[in-house]
């Protein structure tokens, strides 16, 4: 079940990024550019929730769903310079701790081996 969620949050991301493009030929409006970020950013916590589980250890665990929670929450609060640095973070975060965990590490070896 969980590898058919991840499968469908890939799939929506992809044409978020499709539609993305498509914005430099069709030049869609401000409120569409808006909501096609906020999907790509509510998209981005998903996953980033439904990847929490498959840490062991509990800081790491707990830091993907806090960076998620806030990338869904941080399209319906106020638009301020902080909350935006706060969200580059978010994004950021999960990504720098999978490119240095010895624990990502072990995860892919263990899928390459299969």
């Amino acid at each position: 079940m969980k590898k058919y969620l991840d499968l469908i949050i890939q799939i929506l991301i992809i044409g978020v990024i499709i539609v993305l493009i498509s914005n430099w030929y069709f030049d869609y409006s401000e409120e569409t550019n808006q909501v096609i970020r906020k999907t790509m950013f509510i998209l981005i916590g998903i996953s980033f929730i439904l990847s929490s589980p498959g840490w062991k250890v509990k800081s790491n665990r707990y830091l993907f769903i806090f960076c998620g929670l806030y990338l869904i929450a941080m399209n319906f609060i106020p638009k301020k310079t902080v909350f935006t640095i706060a969200g580059i973070i978010c994004i950021f975060v999960p990504y720098i701790i999978i490119k240095f965990s010895k624990e990502a590490k072990e995860i892919n070896a263990e899928t390459s081996n299969e």
